[in-house]
């Protein structure tokens, strides 16, 4: 589990106590995101993180449920060259359209 903005992270935490208290053999972890840009390679950002950082966090094969406040397309483009990339599930703003 992933998260970015601070209403998404209490939903997170409160989803994984949940997940922690219902299925105890679960293993999951969490991941706040402070800085977006952290998501981007550091080739791309001085603050984006090198591709082993990146791995060793989000993994090379395991889902991420990713609770962000703004729009899911902005850590889709971010994580776009990421090796888990296929496996990120961003949920985020939804706009009205009437």
């Amino acid at each position: 589990m992933a998260c970015c903005g601070d209403v998404p992270t209490l939903e997170c935490l409160a989803a994984v106590s949940i997940l922690r208290e219902h299925l105890p053999e679960l293993k999951v972890r969490v991941i706040n995101v402070v800085d977006l840009m952290k998501l981007e390679s550091n080739t791309q950002h001085p603050h984006g993180l090198n591709e082993h950082d990146f791995d060793a966090l989000f993994t090379k094969d395991k889902p991420v449920i990713f609770a962000f406040h703004g729009y899911p397309k902005l850590v889709h483009l971010l994580t776009y060259r990421r090796n888990n990339h296929q496996n990120m599930h961003v949920h985020g703003y939804k706009e009205e359209v009437p």
